[in-house]
């Protein structure tokens, strides 16, 4: 196969930076200390989401390099797809489960909320399967499949909605402990944690489910908002050391 044009490489550099940059958040994370109550299960369930975060766009990164370089196939492509596919729900688990613990203390969640993103995964795996992949479709910013039948549609539509319906109202749930804590260093984290959840989650939820995800506008909004997402949260938890300063009133009581 040829080489794929230039912009893939770009999309390639800006999937992988936004992969580093989860990465880096989530040692950030690792280094804080647990929420109030004793939740160090929560804690380490966000650590996984990012970990999580890593791998998708880790191997977002790779299909649209191996387009771009000329080696993308079906095999290929479709084996990425199968590897990051797992990481999508357990994303969407470990960061419902966490946002659900700081916001109702109860710690007998994780069970119910695997399981029903295992069927989520389930679901849109069969989905998947159902449209029958026939071969690649090397796009300028994404390299995506050609099925046999759409794979859009109001099924492929509820999975989606399915995965990042519960996830989106629970970080509108995170966002409401703002209204509940004093300190101004944990509203600001609140306020930006909620930002860049709700523009990356949002985000993805919508290019997915219209079926934008092949397009240059679609797959380049969702590449340029996620890196900017991951640079709004890392400055949520790592904010500018005259930022804090101004901010740091009082100890602050995590969040």
């Amino acid at each position: 196969m040829t080489a794929g044009p230039p912009t893939l490489l770009a999309s390639a550099a800006l999937a992988l930076g936004t992969a580093v940059g989860f990465a880096i958040v989530g040692r950030s994370v690792a280094s804080r200390a647990a929420p109030a109550g004793g939740g160090r299960g929560a804690l380490a369930m966000f650590q996984l989401f990012w970990a999580s975060a890593f791998a998708v766009w880790t191997t977002q990164g790779l299909a649209s390099l191996a387009g771009g370089l000329g080696f993308a196939s079906l095999a290929f492509n479709s084996a990425l797809d199968q590897v990051s596919s797992p990481f999508y729900c357990l994303a969407a688990a470990s960061l419902l489960y966490y946002v659900l613990y700081l916001v109702t203390g109860r710690e007998r969640l994780l069970l119910p909320i695997l399981v029903y993103y295992g069927v989520m995964w389930l679901l849109l795996r069969w989905r998947v399967e159902f449209a029958q992949r026939l071969d690649v479709k090397v796009n300028a910013w994404s390299v995506g499949f050609v099925y046999a039948t759409p794979l859009q549609g109001w099924p492929y539509t509820l999975v989606i909605l399915g995965i990042s319906g519960p996830l989106l109202l629970a970080i509108l749930g995170y966002a409401s402990l703002w209204f509940h804590v004093e300190q101004p260093l944990v509203r600001y984290r609140i306020a930006l944690v909620t930002l860049g959840l709700v523009g990356w989650v949002g985000t993805e939820s919508l290019v997915f489910a219209l079926g934008l995800a092949d397009t240059a506008a679609g797959e380049l909004t969702r590449r340029a908002v996620a890196l900017a997402s991951t640079i709004v949260i890392f400055l949520a938890y790592k904010p500018p050391d005259a930022w804090r300063m101004r901010l740091d009133r009082a100890h602050p009581v995590e969040a």
